[in-house]
């Protein structure tokens, strides 16, 4: 039976301007799509694909700009999710993935942030046996923070969206099925609070002099997002990014730009320390993009796991040992370090729930 071919056809779809044809042009010709010969009309007369074109299918998912907002098309069966490992947790952690893959159809790109050539090979052999995994390592030799690994991760990638999870996450159900229907309306999604954490230590307080990782409102019912579990519309990322150029990584006060400080205070939320992606995501809802935060029931979340694995013992002499911290209290003066520390310690310090 011969397959007829794609006549023309329009359904409205935003502003002219709004439309980024040139961006979906171009991801044609990355992926070798010809909208002539790859799709045609279905029995219904709906668009189908007349040629396998898996690369694309697989990761592409179409951006509406609709009545000036941008949002998710609810047409995102194939998230790809990166999901960070940190030295002495792969050999624990990576058997939650199977957990994520029987429950959806995401793909997962497992990212080795400093570990070691022992669980590189775990990362490497799970993978192998796996077509919706891959793994990649962080082109440093050492752990980075996460906001700096999220930021390297973004700029290599080129999807329509930027997703992330912690590794210390596990399914018990169909998480999609809930997360799905909430996509249309939003920038950026955001899920899976550690167990630990109770509702009401989610709220962030006016006078607190810190954003923490598990503050997702203000008490005044500001949503400032999170960073366990994310799905961001990578154009709105792309927007708020030009003014927020240190994207995803921890904010203290001391040390932001002026043009930064200003913007804070506008909005009132002026504070000693932004935990990860706080700021930018302080950025992406003053530019009229939606963050929605969804208590997900089949997403289990552990926390801190990291924060309390993997501490390498060192094997030092004692003379070489107060050399080396003399040296780093020189640096992490110079370089501001100190006080970033100085700020983490007394957030540390709050009594309801340690900096996660």
């Amino acid at each position: 039976m011969a397959t007829r071919r794609a006549s023309s056809g329009h359904l409205w779809h935003g502003d002219l301007a709004k439309r980024r044809y040139g961006e979906i042009n171009e991801s044609w010709y990355r992926y070798g799509v010809d909208p002539a010969a790859d799709i045609c009309l279905n029995d219904e007369e709906a668009w189908k694909w007349a040629s396998p074109k898996d690369a694309y299918t697989r990761n592409w998912s179409v951006i509406f700009t609709l009545d000036g907002k941008t949002s998710m098309s609810t047409a995102t069966e194939r998230l790809l999710f990166y999901i960070i490992y940190t030295p002495g947790t792969v050999r624990t952690l990576l058997p939650f993935v199977d957990t994520l893959l029987h429950w959806s159809d995401c793909t997962y790109c497992l990212i080795a942030n400093g570990c070691g050539e022992d669980e590189l090979t775990l990362l490497r052999d799970r993978c192998a046996a796996e077509p919706r995994l891959n793994w990649q390592r962080l082109p440093w030799p050492y752990k980075v923070e996460h906001g700096h690994a999220l930021n390297h991760l973004f700029a290599i990638s080129d999807l329509p969206y930027f997703s992330f999870m912690d590794s210390d996450i596990l399914a018990t159900g169909d998480f999609m099925a809930e997360l799905r229907p909430l996509l249309p309306d939003a920038a950026g999604l955001f899920s899976a609070w550690p167990m630990t954490i109770k509702a009401q230590e989610r709220l962030l307080p006016a006078a607190s002099s810190f954003i923490a990782g598990r503050h997702s409102h203000t008490e005044a019912g500001l949503c400032l997002g999170g960073s366990y579990f994310a799905i961001y519309v990578r154009a709105v990322l792309k927007r708020s990014l030009a003014q927020a150029p240190d994207g995803f990584n921890r904010g203290y006060w001391a040390q932001l730009p002026r043009q930064t400080q200003r913007f804070l205070c506008t909005i009132d939320q002026e504070r000693r320390f932004y935990d990860t992606g706080r700021l930018l995501n302080l950025y992406v809802q003053s530019q009229g993009g939606k963050l929605c935060v969804h208590d997900c029931s089949v997403l289990l979340h552990l926390g801190s796991y990291s924060i309390y694995t993997g501490r390498a013992r060192s094997t030092s002499s004692r003379w070489l040992t107060r050399v080396g911290a003399v040296a780093r209290r020189v640096r992490d003066h110079l370089n501001g370090q100190a006080y970033r520390t100085a700020i983490l310690k007394q957030v540390a310090q709050d009594p309801i729930q340690p900096l996660l």
